[in-house]
């Protein structure tokens, strides 16, 4: 009995030294921009309708625009502040 318990306090103590028991691989995380998915901002710049040739006028207008805090304009332009390039 002895022995039994000498040798689970001793595998505890080398868990516990040894970071604990192994975790499985984390999932990647979504990559964000401004705060929105990828998905996120190609749906709304789909919804945009924007004809081709004019999407960097429409970025233009978009950045240089103020929108109010629950509209495309304002997800989009946190969208392009933060990185997405899905508009191109």
């Amino acid at each position: 009995m002895k022995k039994i318990t000498l040798v689970l306090v001793v595998m505890i103590f080398a868990i516990t030294a040894c970071g604990g028991t192994p975790t499985a691989p984390k999932a990647p995380t979504a990559q964000l921009y401004g705060g929105h998915t990828r998905a996120d901002c190609a749906l709304n710049w789909q919804s945009l309708e924007v004809e081709a040739g004019d999407e960097a006028w429409m970025v233009n207008f978009i950045l240089n625009t103020k929108h109010a805090p629950d509209t495309v304009g304002y997800a989009l332009e946190e969208c392009i502040n933060g990185g997405w390039t899905g508009w191109r």
